[in-house]
């Protein structure tokens, strides 16, 4: 039996991704169904408004205004694994990467911190506090087994950063990050939409009590011209 020719050997590696797409393309399909229900079910009730974008397999878009009285807007973007190109699907999988929902909040009043917390077993989370450069005043003011918090010129920062886990971490098992920036009257909050994923009604709900914490209430959290405490 002859060895097979490189073009033999082409025409096979051809197939597996085209047998790849196809297999992720469904799979992706599916999740991203699975994803809308989950939306659906926690805003179910609220007035009409809402918007639902299909981002073609990669992913969904979901808006509703005023999901609860203390949060004006909110946007859920569902992040779905690259599966239909095997070998970037295998890495991204490698390197922890998992389907990921992406909620941004409007806020009655602008944030008066910048705050960046991240799970330290997240993907997601390591790569935005890569993102953070000490030149531009980020510093990392608090780090334990689970999560890394990293401020920008806010008073009393690690006390805060703690405080935004302890209301959202309950509601959200796999908070891999929590994003605020002074002036900005939002605050994004980044989870693993595994199986099976978090109810969004009480996730809405400890945004909407997170909505009345120092950091994005207008009132601690100022800045600190020393720096982050």
């Amino acid at each position: 039996m002859r060895p097979p020719s490189p073009a033999d050997l082409a025409i096979g590696a051809s197939l597996l991704l085209v047998a790849a797409y196809l297999w992720g393309s469904a799979v992706n399909r599916r999740v991203r169904h699975r994803a809308v229900r989950w939306a659906g079910e926690g805003l179910r009730g609220l007035p009409e408004g809402g918007t639902v974008r299909l981002l073609g397999t990669s992913g969904v878009l979901i808006r509703q205004p005023r999901p609860r009285p203390e949060l004006a807007a909110l946007q859920i973007t569902v992040l779905l694994e690259p599966r239909e190109v095997g070998p970037l699907w295998l890495w991204h999988h490698l390197q922890g990467r998992r389907d990921l929902a992406v909620l941004a909040v409007t806020l009655p009043e602008p944030a008066t911190a910048d705050l960046e917390i991240v799970a330290r077993a997240s993907a997601f989370g390591r790569a935005a506090i890569r993102g953070l450069a000490e030149a531009d005043g980020w510093r990392i003011v608090d780090r334990d087994a689970t999560y890394t918090i990293a401020a920008r010129r806010t008073k009393d920062a690690a006390a805060l950063g703690r405080g935004l886990v302890h209301l959202l971490s309950p509601a959200i098992p796999s908070l891999a990050q929590v994003s605020v920036r002074r002036g900005a009257p939002a605050v994004q909050v980044g989870f693993s939409l595994a199986q099976p994923a978090a109810p969004l009604g009480p996730i809405l709900d400890a945004l909407a009590g997170a909505a009345r914490h120092p950091a994005l209430s207008g009132t601690p959290g100022r800045p600190s011209p020393q720096g982050t405490a």
